[in-house]
């Protein structure tokens, strides 16, 4: 069993910070592009999607049931957070829409972790009919989606996903990046979710000057209609400029489905 677990450390550890390509900037490009180690951003490929704004979906999925994150912990958000079950409509009209309500920013809708509401409420084929084509055959799509009002914040983390397309419907996000030559700084901490996450507040205006000063953080202001990708296990994190809404869609192999069945049997054994 030792023998086991340290193999399965050493393994994670080799595909987490080894094999990672190190950059500077985020580059535009006009397709999605294969080599998915380093951000970069395509414009204008979401016209399929124009109208899936806030009202829309307010308009035709008002009443499914959604969990809201709330959390008061700005350095790591899912930290002593807590799930607030309620229609999506009420969370839009009182949230995002309500002009009276101080700390909105605290609560963000992100069926991530918790549930896929792009499956639920049937979006999925749509999704997968725009991008199946431009990726390999025997990829698997699965789908995230996030609706949060400005200021709102998913704290600095990595993703463990083969690929990690943030698709941007309404709203502006910026995003922070830490390259990989940067990371000796950050330290992963234990959540209930995992150790993807760190305490880093990505409104620490001081900390993030100074790493871009540095050459280890670089940022992007993602705008409507704009697919931002996010590398595997790269450091990042997102500040919504305005009210937003966005979905993400990844696609594993199976390289990256037994590697993420090792990290969590890695985790369990480690945290028992």
């Amino acid at each position: 069993m030792i023998f086991t677990i340290c193999g399965l450390y050493l393994y994670i550890r080799y595909k987490r910070y080894y094999l990672k390509k190190d950059f500077s900037e985020v580059i535009e490009n006009d397709i999605l592009d294969k080599d998915s180690r380093v951000p970069f951003v395509v414009k204008n490929k979401l016209e399929r999607f124009s109208k899936w704004n806030i009202d829309f979906f307010r308009d035709n999925y008002g009443d499914e049931l959604i969990y809201v994150l709330c959390s008061e912990n700005k350095g790591c958000t899912v930290s002593e957070s807590r799930l607030i079950k309620m229609q999506l409509k009420e969370y839009i009209n009182k949230y995002l829409r309500g002009k009276h309500f101080r700390g909105k920013k605290k609560y963000y809708f992100r069926s991530e972790d918790y549930y896929k509401f792009i499956e639920d409420i049937g979006l999925d084929d749509e999704v997968e009919n725009e991008f199946k084509s431009q990726i390999p055959w025997y990829m698997f799509m699965t789908y995230s989606f996030w609706m949060g009002p400005k200021g709102s914040t998913t704290t600095f983390h990595y993703d463990t996903d083969n690929t990690n397309y943030l698709c941007v419907l309404e709203g502006k996000k910026k995003v922070m990046f830490i390259c990989p030559s940067g990371e000796k700084d950050i330290i992963p901490i234990s959540t209930s979710y995992g150790d993807f996450y760190t305490v880093f507040d990505p409104e620490d205006n001081v900390r993030v000057s100074n790493m871009k000063d540095q050459g280890t953080l670089c940022e992007i202001v993602v705008e409507k209609g704009e697919i931002l990708n996010i590398p595997r296990n790269i450091w990042h994190a997102v500040i919504n400029l305005e009210d937003s809404v966005a979905f993400t869609f990844h696609y594993e192999t199976l390289e990256s489905v037994i590697y993420g069945i090792l990290h969590k049997l890695l985790q369990t054994m480690l945290y028992q």
